[in-house]
């Protein structure tokens, strides 16, 4: 994963601001499903929600990286 080149000319300082902040949110929501599936099953409303949640943040987090 990284910055597209054409972003990091444009706006380097708010690309690598906006890219840190997406990775520490999926952090959190990693930490979160980690904790949900250690005490619920992998269809609980709570884990698919909290996955769901996660993919979202990758997805945003990958648009960013790529975005000219």
């Amino acid at each position: 994963q990284g910055l597209s080149p054409q972003l990091l000319k444009l706006r380097p300082e708010s690309a690598v601001a906006g890219l840190a902040a997406i990775e520490s949110q999926i952090a959190s929501a990693q930490v979160r499903l980690d904790v949900l599936r250690q005490t619920m099953t992998a269809q609980s409303p709570a884990v698919l929600r909290a996955q769901a949640e996660l993919t979202a943040l990758k997805a945003q987090r990958d648009q960013l990286a790529t975005s000219e």
